[in-house]
């Protein structure tokens, strides 16, 4: 399961946080000398920035890093506006080259999150904890450290980073949604809900949010309360195939299977290659006697992956039931 998502980097770039008049990142922020050419060349590139002109922002923040006496920040921008593209391996080298300058914690933790998305984990952890040593109160380090431990698959440590996060800035949304990915990995769903459940105390109109409570809800197989949960959920957002999914699961475990059916044609509406959608439909179709409708699903499921062991099972089992050919049940 990937948590690239729950990454969180520092961005200076961004205009919301940063007013042009204040843009300065590099030397408001930074406290870094620069010439008024270095400083217009920034300032431009962060106005190309906030308009999602991201080639010109890298022009600029190249020719600042070119002519600046001190030109850490116009790398770290830079660092920054390659992320924005994709361009991981720029924006590492870019952030190295801030960080071999002056270094400071908005590159270090960037630097660990690029690394990460690269698959380099042991280097973004080492970038990482470098910037916890410069500030050891500063949650976004933590925060991005537990994802990235989580991510190259230390869930407990994942947990522990999290946490502390968490500790620091206990409004930190993100860190309570990868924290109860790392507890569900761990197989300790009761403390998943109670992170999930405060992630949606603080983002009560965020549907993943909600729908993350009705999965831990249903890893407890507590079924009627998942079943409310993906109803908020869809309730807030309407077009989620996993959430008409899971409402499908909590729904046919209560056997209530034609609600069940129903709610999986709606997963299969926005995802017709959803084949675990497929699949539990065709559970629920054969509990209700509808063997040669189960059949069908299961073949398409097994047609969209082959890897789905319940769905041969179920097939052989539906085409038994229904009387399928000797044929048929050859080719399987």
């Amino acid at each position: 399961m990937s948590f690239d998502r729950f990454f969180r980097p520092v961005k200076s770039t961004n205009v919301r946080l940063y007013s042009l008049t204040l843009a300065l990142f590099a030397c408001a922020s930074l406290g870094l000398a620069g010439s008024m050419e270095e400083s217009r060349l920034l300032a431009s590139g962060l106005a190309s920035a906030s308009e999602g002109r991201w080639d010109e922002a890298i022009r600029s923040f190249e020719e600042a890093a070119r002519i600046g006496p001190d030109r850490a920040a116009a790398q770290y921008n830079l660092g920054v506006a390659h992320a924005a593209l994709g361009q991981r391996a720029e924006a590492v080298r870019a952030y190295r080259e801030a960080i071999r300058l002056r270094p400071f914690p908005e590159a270090l933790v960037n630097l660990g999150v690029e690394l990460a998305r690269l698959g380099r984990h042991d280097e973004a952890r080492a970038a990482l904890a470098a910037a916890i040593r410069l500030v050891p109160n500063s949650p976004q380090a933590y925060h991005n450290l537990g994802v990235a431990l989580a991510q190259s698959g230390h869930p407990a440590e994942a947990a522990d980073a999290l946490r502390r996060a968490i500790a620091l800035q206990p409004g930190l949304k993100p860190a309570y949604d990868a924290l109860g990915l790392c507890l569900l990995d761990l197989r300790r769903p009761a403390e998943a809900l109670r992170a999930y459940q405060q992630a949606a105390r603080l983002a009560p109109a965020d549907p993943e949010a909600l729908y993350n409570v009705g999965v831990a809800l249903a890893r407890l197989a507590r079924w009627p309360e998942a079943a409310a949960a993906y109803r908020e959920s869809l309730a807030l957002s309407p077009l989620r195939p996993q959430a008409w999914d899971g409402l499908g699961i909590a729904l046919a475990r209560q056997q209530r299977h034609q609600e069940a059916i129903d709610s999986y044609d709606r997963a299969l509406q926005s995802r017709p290659d959803l084949a675990e959608a497929l699949y539990n439909r065709a559970v629920s179709l054969a509990a209700m006697g509808r063997y040669a409708e189960a059949a069908r699903d299961c073949r398409e499921a097994l047609r969209l992956n082959p890897r789905l062991p319940r769905a041969r099972a179920l097939l052989k089992e539906a085409l038994e039931a229904s009387g399928g050919s000797a044929a048929t049940r050859v080719a399987l």
